[in-house]
């Protein structure tokens, strides 16, 4: 064979090579297990427990995966968001683990990760709107979206509540948060297609404000009968007015935190829901894959979106093992996190992610952890 057919053979099997790899298509040699990435996060706003919580798994699966994890602090500012991301850019990160919680500030986000060939992830709070959905697929540095379905998660509670009770409040962020305007909104029409009845809602710009305006709430509507917090800590400033107001009303909680445990227990919280973490896990496999040269492409070759985790009940029998798993451990195991990680694992694809994210409860956990 001569030395010119020669380099033509390997040209095309070089190039056979990299278009496997951008498929998403399962191959048969994982990258070195010991290849250690730098991974970039911003946290909203780090000292509220909920945020905090989903920033440790983060750096939970990151460690398990041999990642450096570096965090920014967001400080609830939507105009310093750009600022961190760039500042992580800056820095060089290998990838970008990216809460999208001001959706006009993530096609430049996106814009800016392109121009500097860096790849992210958008988890938790992610792009709703199929414009701006579309346009992210356009990026070739897109690893893909995760993030819970928060209307269908506040409808099911609004269900469980209108069995009971016919007049509610509601207590949550401000307007805007893209979270928790679906959540208002998933409540509000389920409670209301069951015959219950809105009394008031409170906006806070962050939990410090639930008291304040958990007392407020309470003055204008006394009577109500039942209240959706829409996060464990608006639950723990709510159930402080409702002592202030010596008043005694069940609390529906989403997004549980660890002082919600208690208070399911003692019955002043009726149904919490949680789970919310798989979001931050998913996401950080997703980049994982990606930064490993195996990006995870839906059938139709493109980046995923997974946007319909739906947050489980937690009821005072499951405080115990949610305690276990949410507070004082992490819900996956090393051995869950490495079987969707293609450097452990080159049989991982999107059906792997589908199935897993499908089979996601309490009695999942509590099996993979025996």
């Amino acid at each position: 064979m001569n030395k010119k057919r020669l380099m033509v053979i390997i040209a095309i099997v070089a190039a056979m090579a990299l278009f496997a790899g951008c498929t998403g298509t399962p191959g048969t040699t994982a990258p070195p297990t010991d290849k250690t990435f730098s991974v970039g996060y911003n946290n909203l706003g780090q000292g509220v427990p909920a945020l905090d919580l989903i920033e440790a798994e983060g750096r939970y699966v990151n460690t398990i995966l041999g990642n450096k994890f570096t965090v920014v602090n967001d400080e609830f500012q939507a105009d310093k968001l750009q600022k961190d991301i760039q500042s992580l850019i800056s820095s060089g990160v290998n990838g970008i683990m990216l809460f999208g919680w001001v959706p006009t500030a993530i096609p430049g986000i996106s814009d800016m990760c392109q121009q500097a060939k860096v790849p992210f992830v958008i988890f938790d709070q992610i792009p709703r709107d199929e414009e701006q959905k579309a346009n992210l697929l356009k990026n070739p540095y897109y690893a893909g979206s995760v993030g819970i379905d928060n209307t269908t998660s506040a409808a099911n509670l609004a269900k469980i509540a209108a069995e009971k009770y016919k007049t509610a409040l509601i207590i949550g962020g401000a307007v805007g948060d893209i979270v928790h305007d679906a959540r208002f909104a998933g409540f509000k029409q389920a409670f209301e297609a069951a015959g219950g009845k809105i009394l008031g809602e409170a906006h806070c710009t962050d939990p410090s404000e639930a008291t304040t305006k958990g007392e407020d709430l309470l003055a204008a509507h006394p009577e109500a009968e039942c209240i959706y917090a829409l996060t464990g800590d608006f639950a723990t400033g709510m159930i402080t007015a409702l002592g202030n107001k010596k008043l005694e009303i069940p609390i529906f909680a989403s997004d549980i935190v660890a002082a919600s445990l208690a208070d399911i227990n003692s019955g002043k919280i009726e149904v919490g829901q949680g789970g919310c973490s798989i979001a931050t896990s998913m996401a950080a496999i997703l980049l994982q894959n990606y930064m490993d040269g195996h990006p995870i492409k839906t059938t139709d070759n493109q980046a995923p979106y997974f946007g319909n985790i739906v947050l489980f009940e937690v009821r005072a029998k499951d405080t115990a093992d949610y305690k276990k798993y949410f507070v004082d451990g992490n819900p996956f195991t090393e051995k869950q996190i490495k079987s969707l990680s293609y450097r452990y694992n080159n049989k991982v694809d999107y059906k792997a992610f589908m199935d897993f994210i499908d089979s996601y409860s309490i009695d999942m956990l509590n099996e993979a952890h025996k």
